[in-house]
């Protein structure tokens, strides 16, 4: 991962608790809170660099489509961001990426920003040690019945990094999204294997059902409430 450098203290930021209890602590927090944990102290810092168990931590992510994969054992560990990019809005400027929120009936009523994922752009998408690298990225689009478009867009995705796959999602979303209704669009990646026995990447997009103004209304009253 690539981070600030700046800490802003040297010393323990938790003198009185052992090193081996605050690594505890940082080995149960979320993976996205690493940036932020990571500026606590030097002790952190260092042992969230160096942290084999906080490493796979970020490698938890499978793809887990099996009727698209039944072929593809033992699945491949990828970066928790392919699980975390779920989803896209449309706005007046584009298609970007966001956290969708949902009612109980499983309808969109609001969207909010991602998470900054800076810090691990310069990480491989696959997790170190796997057999194999990405060898691109085809894209389909779903609708409600579950039939599939191919566009016949294809992306080597670059180095194999997270930043080359964030880009990809971008860049894919936005060649095809002028040919799809709807505001609010889930995505997710299904595997495939080359010829040369590595890794292709499908990545699905289906436009989400949007509840209806009084519900979106509601939920904002319900977030104002909260705050």
């Amino acid at each position: 991962m690539s981070f600030p450098s700046s800490i802003p203290s040297s010393d323990p930021i938790l003198p009185e608790i052992p090193l081996e209890i605050q690594y505890l602590i940082l080995e149960s927090a979320d993976w996205l809170q690493q940036s932020v944990l990571r500026q606590v102290c030097t002790n952190w810092r260092d042992y969230i660099d160096t942290s084999d168990t906080l490493l796979d931590d970020c490698y938890k992510a499978t793809t887990v489509h099996e009727e698209y994969e039944a072929h593809i054992d033992p699945k491949p560990r990828f970066h928790n961001v392919i699980d975390y990019r779920s989803g896209f809005v449309r706005t007046p400027t584009g298609f970007n990426p966001c956290i969708l929120h949902r009612n109980d009936a499983g309808e969109v009523v609001d969207w909010s920003p991602e998470a900054d994922l800076s810090i691990y752009m310069s990480d491989p998408l696959l997790k170190p040690g796997t057999d194999g690298y990405i060898d691109g990225i085809t894209i389909y689009c779903m609708d409600a019945n579950g039939e599939t478009t191919s566009y016949g867009t294809s992306d080597k995705c670059d180095d194999g990094s997270v930043a080359s796959y964030l880009r990809a999602t971008c860049r894919h979303m936005e060649s095809v999204g002028h040919f799809i209704q709807g505001k609010y669009f889930r995505v997710w990646l299904s595997l495939r294997r080359t010829e040369a026995g590595d890794f292709g990447l499908k990545l699905f997009v289906q436009p989400e059902v949007e509840a209806n103004e009084d519900q979106r209304a509601d939920s904002l009253i319900g977030q104002l409430s909260i705050s």
